[in-house]
């Protein structure tokens, strides 16, 4: 079976994680800090292969997050998740977003999930911009307006 997250299965989670931390010449303390931030921390010796989804999820974070880079782009974080595991892939891109004043580009049909986490909203349409809005803008748009991310996305591709 393909693994959509390009993990080594047959390695542990820390691991895949040290193989990216030679690559990027990191100390070893990288690796505990990492799982740490991903909520990994218990689980840094089970083969990947033994994960859930959402675990695999929080590792490729992990993994993409190694190097401390100032952006990240993920593409539909949330498919395949249960609602905890989209919960704590929420949860965990909020941290490092906040506390490392890291930006997280993420491409995503779950307006919903996005609603919860986005600082600023774009939506293209045939590869061109069609809508850009802040988190303030949109609660005006929800509270004074009424509208739901919904209805704006709707109303941008119209």
């Amino acid at each position: 079976m393909l693994n959509p997250h390009a993990l080594y299965d047959h390695l542990t989670g820390s691991e895949n994680l040290d193989i990216m931390r030679r690559y990027y010449h990191l100390p070893k303390e990288r690796i505990e800090e990492t799982l740490a931030l991903v909520g990994l921390s218990e689980e840094r010796n089970k083969q990947v292969r033994h994960y859930s989804s959402g675990m695999k999820q929080r590792l490729s974070i992990g993994i993409a997050f190694l190097h401390r880079p100032p952006l990240i782009i993920l593409d539909e974080p949330f498919n395949a998740l249960d609602p905890e595991a989209i919960i704590e892939v929420r949860q965990i891109i909020r941290n490092l977003s906040q506390t490392f004043q890291t930006t997280f580009l993420i491409t995503s049909h779950s307006l919903g999930d996005m609603e919860k986490i986005l600082t600023k909203l774009l939506i293209l349409k045939k590869g061109k911009l069609v809508y850009e809005a802040s988190q303030a803008e949109l609660e005006i748009e929800k509270t004074q307006k009424g509208k739901t991310i919904e209805d704006i996305y709707l109303e941008a591709n119209q």
